[in-house]
């Protein structure tokens, strides 16, 4: 099993009808694929996390990587040895709103911001970026 969380810029403009219809897509793939996670839109920043099958999840993130509507900033992977974090999420979006009562979204992607800007970087960063993960697995069932 294999994990990947990215950030990535938005080369257009998505409105919520247009995020829920991705959301929407993504979780159909998903299904098919037995790949979870989630999505979230953020001004014009995705963060996405995926995880599943770790050769299933590397062709997925190929396919997500081309594709034109964004482009892939930062990516971080590790491998999930305790199973799934998000096992019910087929591909959740999650709006701002969740994530800041939680005040998990804005420090992953500032953490992921820095590393892109190369102002931060390393294990120690890294670390805290699957730390914010982790926070939002523990919420995972209070998230509607």
């Amino acid at each position: 099993m294999k994990s990947i969380v990215y950030i990535s810029k938005a080369c257009q403009q998505f409105s919520q009808e247009d995020l829920n219809r991705l959301a929407q897509k993504a979780m159909e793939k998903n299904g098919q694929l037995d790949v979870t996670g989630f999505l979230s839109l953020h001004d014009d920043r995705f963060i996405q996390y995926i995880e599943g099958d770790e050769n299933t999840v590397e062709a997925l993130f190929q396919t997500i990587r081309l594709d034109e509507r964004h482009k892939v900033i930062k990516t971080l992977s590790k491998p999930l040895a305790n199973g799934r974090n998000f096992p019910k999420w087929r591909m959740k979006h999650i709006s701002s709103s969740v994530y800041r009562e939680l005040s998990v979204e804005t420090f992953i992607l500032k953490q992921l911001e820095m590393m892109q800007d190369c102002t931060m970087d390393g294990p120690a960063w890294h670390e805290m970026i699957w730390q914010g993960i982790d926070i939002l697995a523990d919420k995972a069932d209070t998230i509607n």
